[in-house]
């Protein structure tokens, strides 16, 4: 049997680029190092679903774009995964404050509300307010996770190393078609300086109390609402980076700041997890065709004049692609960008160009920097 997509990477984005395209009658194998699933970051993010407050730029545009299309997904196709609860930005100045309502006239394309007293809300030491992001929620990443993988052959423990043969790739005695890279941090299967990946540690923790909020809370951590007398805790950028499981440091840091934003009694900490969500040099995801570096500057060495040349002429990596840099919003960002990625490959639609390799090519290749190709 061959396959018409190898996945190599089980965490948000590769699952939900199988997703996208076994529903589209594509035959699908996913690849996954660890030998446990959703992998890496994803099994410890906080999976929030929220939109982002700013004014017009690419990263704010692109994603508010990602958050309507994944509220969408989640309530019509997924809604055993998702609880729409809102999420509470707290404003944590008055600095903050005045700068957020400044830029309330840019949100007009998502519902936020402002919210003055949040001590009748549980919320404690918040004095300046906060923004109700009314369509908002969170993600159960396992179960989510489980219903993705239904319908294509998922393979666990392996190492994604592949070779290509008569046309084909092979991994480990199976055989595909098409290759689409979503390994997150782990980038040694893409030997291209361009497509460094920067590493932005998380941790989040699952509790049990007796009064768990009813929405979602964010401030210094986030506190997810109450699903099932359970919630989560979590926060990025933390300093303890370790792999897997979180660090007494960062559960008791997770723990005393979740408590002095809301009343929290008698907390029990049911499971811990940490990972290095993967970030892009200009916090965009990465999608599509991967341009072969080397042999496209060695083609147009003006490029590195800045030179402009329609990337339609640079040459790529023969159906190998990427799926990665979606950074500490994965669960926003993964359907979005998936249905771009499937989009492509089933249809010929161009993807977005801001979010292709082609952008962080051309930079690169400007600065003069050189780095051969190992396919």
């Amino acid at each position: 049997m061959t396959y018409d997509f190898g996945i190599i990477g089980a965490g948000a984005a590769g699952l939900f680029a199988s997703y996208y395209l076994k529903s589209r009658g594509a035959k699908v194998a996913i690849f996954e190092r660890s030998k446990s699933f959703p992998s890496g970051a994803s099994s410890a993010a906080g999976a929030f679903i929220s939109p982002m407050m700013g004014k017009p730029n690419p990263i704010k545009n692109t994603l508010n774009r990602a958050f309507k299309h994944s509220i969408d997904l989640y309530k019509e196709n997924l809604p055993s995964t998702f609880l729409q609860s809102g999420i509470l930005k707290i404003d944590k100045s008055e600095e903050d404050m005045d700068k957020n309502i400044t830029l309330l006239k840019y949100c007009e394309d998502i519902k936020i509300k402002r919210v003055e007293n949040l001590a009748g809300m549980n919320i404690k030491n918040s004095p300046y307010g906060g923004y109700l992001f009314c369509e908002a929620g969170v993600v159960e990443v396992e179960k989510v996770a489980n219903m993705l993988v239904e319908g294509c052959d998922l393979f666990l423990g392996t190492s994604g190393t592949f070779e290509k043969k008569s046309g084909t790739f092979e991994i480990e005695g199976k055989k595909v078609d098409k290759l689409i890279i979503a390994t997150g941090i782990d980038t040694d299967l893409i030997d291209e300086e361009y497509l460094k990946i920067r590493p932005i540690w998380g941790e989040r923790i699952e509790i049990s109390a007796d009064n768990l909020p009813e929405i979602s809370i964010s401030k210094d951590v986030s506190i997810s609402a109450n699903r099932a007398g359970k919630a989560a805790i979590g926060a990025t950028h933390l300093r303890w980076k370790r792999e897997g499981v979180a660090s007494k440091e960062s559960v008791e840091y997770l723990i005393k700041s979740a408590q002095e934003i809301y009343d929290l009694k008698n907390i029990e900490v049911v499971k811990t997890f940490c990972g290095a969500r993967a970030g892009s040099s200009d916090y965009l995801p990465i999608v599509g065709k991967i341009v072969d570096g080397f042999k496209t500057l060695d083609r147009f060495p003006m490029l590195k004049n800045g030179t402009k040349i329609d990337s339609s002429r640079f040459i790529y990596k023969e159906n190998i692609y990427i799926f990665n840099g979606l950074g500490a919003r994965g669960f926003v960002y993964a359907p979005y960008c998936a249905k771009l990625l499937s989009d492509f490959l089933v249809e010929g639609k161009d993807i977005e160009k801001g979010l292709d390799t082609t952008r962080l090519f051309s930079r690169w290749a400007k600065r003069g920097e050189k780095n051969p190709s190992t396919f």
